[in-house]
């Protein structure tokens, strides 16, 4: 019987893997990169491989969560699952570690640097006064959905921050957050819960874990003017800050007032 390692490549680039998990990868017998739930926006595939020592297999949406292959790789040999940030933060990756010990393939988890946490440091927010994180995808005619801005609504009843995840775009660029801003925008003057208006308090953070990240905070309108540069964009809408979260913001992220 084989061996499923899932195992978290960090934020940006092929040289956060940790070194353990990087001997894990190493040890492997075929190399999966999810290339579905996030990105790594400075990953070299070309230099991972020469790192890990073997190819390393792109895998999009049907791959994981089909998982076929990787599954069929596992009950042969190690097989490992590389993924950005740190691994079962995504119920694609729980799922699919579930289906391994359903056919009873061992299975281990090799942690990295994730969003969840790293967005909160990054501007000096408390990460133990967060709610349940959102995610927005990129609006379509037909497919509109209310439920990240009503579970903004949510967590700001409960005096807790929200982490916004945006879509990462696979097949297609990864959403800005001036475009999910204005789509936030749009299902106020919907809805009209009071979560996400022109003069609502915002932070955006971009390229978190890169060497130059880019933290901005203010009113969602002029985050609508600001410049982040490329993507992947995070949002967090903080509730009541205590006075070091203030004062974390006006030193890290631009807080006027």
């Amino acid at each position: 019987m084989g061996e499923l390692l899932f195992i978290g490549l960090g934020l940006h680039d092929d040289t956060d893997i940790p070194l353990r998990s990087l001997d894990a990868a190493r040890a492997s017998d075929r190399l999966f990169l999810d290339t579905y739930t996030s990105i790594l926006p400075g990953l070299d595939r070309t230099r991972l491989a020469a790192a890990v020592g073997r190819p390393v297999e792109p895998a999009g949406r049907p791959d994981v969560e089909g998982g076929e292959a990787i599954l069929e790789a596992a009950s042969r040999g190690r097989a490992a699952l590389l993924v950005p940030g740190d691994p079962m933060t995504a119920t694609t990756h729980l799922d699919l570690r579930l289906r391994a010990h359903a056919r009873g393939i061992p299975t281990r988890v090799f942690h990295a640097a994730s969003i969840l946490t790293a967005a909160a440091g990054v501007l000096g927010l408390h990460a133990y006064k967060f709610g349940p994180a959102v995610t927005i995808p990129r609006p379509q005619r037909s497919y509109r959905p209310s439920s990240p801005y009503e579970r903004l609504a949510e967590n700001r009843s409960r005096g807790q921050h929200t982490l916004a995840l945006l879509d990462t775009g696979e097949g297609t660029d990864p959403l800005p957050a001036a475009e999910a801003l204005r789509f936030l925008l749009s299902l106020e003057g919907e809805l009209r819960l009071g979560a996400c208006a022109r003069d609502t308090l915002c932070c955006a953070a971009a390229r978190v874990g890169s060497p130059s990240p880019v933290t901005a905070a203010a009113t969602v309108a002029e985050l609508l003017e600001t410049e982040l540069g490329p993507p992947p964009h995070v949002l967090v809408f903080p509730a009541d800050l205590h006075f070091t979260e203030e004062e974390a913001l006006r030193a890290f992220a631009g807080l006027r007032s």
